[in-house]
Parts: structure tokens; sequence; C-alpha cells
């Protein structure tokens, strides 16, 4: 019933719509294939709404999608892989280029750390939103653990980046971090 309710007109609308199917899709183990294609579908429309609030709604759901799939099956046949490659190619592209600051953080803090995701998420440090900064040296890089599978080159970056940022809170987070 509120799949139809993700292309309604008014924007409260479509927000709460995507809201609770955001909420529905973090909350439950698992769901049946044929409304995982169908909820992934209204999604993906939902990312390139007008309105950033439907937006931020959309990309933590498909970011819970996006990390089942890559949790998922290792035997998947080839156009479920090109689905999972898909999805996070959109959502890469959506943290990449969105022009509002609360998706790209709600992206990066809840996009899963992969080998392919991680140069994308790495990026951020360089964002032009303080928050986004701060986020990514308080929340992503502690969840990351051990950075021994970042490059040295890389791992100067960060630090560097971090320290020399021009915002207090970005510079404290940072040096949190580090020490």
């Amino acid at each position: 019933t509120v799949l139809s309710l993700l292309t309604a007109k008014e924007k409260f609308v479509r927000f709460r719509a995507t809201q609770l199917i955001s909420h529905l899709v973090n909350s439950l183990d698992s769901m049946d294939d044929d409304l995982f294609q169908l909820l992934r579908h209204g999604l993906l429309k939902r990312i390139r709404d007008k309105e950033a609030m439907v937006r931020v709604q959309a990309v933590l759901a498909l970011g819970r999608l996006a990390g089942n799939e890559a949790e998922g099956e290792i035997n998947s046949d080839d156009s479920d892989e090109e689905s999972r490659v898909g999805l996070l190619e959109k959502l890469l592209g959506v943290l990449q280029n969105d022009p509002s600051a609360d998706v790209r953080r709600s992206l990066l803090v809840n996009l899963p750390i992969l080998p392919a995701t991680l140069p994308f998420l790495l990026e951020r440090a360089r964002d032009q939103d303080p928050a986004t900064r701060r986020a990514l040296y308080s929340r992503l890089l502690p969840a990351l653990g051990d950075f021994r599978h970042l490059s040295l080159a890389m791992r100067e970056k960060l630090l560097r980046w971090g320290l020399r940022d021009r915002d207090e809170n970005v510079r404290k987070a940072a040096g949190k971090l580090f020490r």
C-alpha cells in the first residue's frame, strides 16, 4: 500500500512513505524477493527526488539493502551480481554528486564498508560540509578499526587533512581518532 504513495505529488506524503519504508527495511531480517525488487525500484526513483528529506530516507533504506546484498550469497547468478553492483554504483554516484550535505552524510555513515566503496567514502574527508567531514573522522574511521588495509599515503592524507581542517570540530574529531 505504501509503495503507491512514493510517487505522490505532496512532498510530505512522499517523505512519510519513504520514511516508513526505510524503518521497515531496517527492522526486517529478510523479505520476499518480489517485495525486495519492488522496494528497490521505488526507492531508486526517490534518490532523485527534488526534496532532500525524501532523498535522505531513500538512501538510508537503500544503504541497508546494499549492505544485505553485499553480505548475501556467494553463489548468486549474474543478474543478482549486476543488480548489486548497479545499486552500489548508484549510491556512490549520489554520495559524490548530491547537493545536500544531509544526503551525503547519511550515505557516508550507512553504506557498507567494502574495498569497492572505501575510496569513495574516504574522499568525503574533502567534503564542503564540516559536519560530513566530522562524521568521517568520528564515526566512519573508528568503525573501520584497523588502518593497515589503507595505503600509507592515504593514512598520511587523512591525518594531514583532519589535523589541518579549517573547522575546529573536525580537527578535534581527527585528533581524538588518531590519539
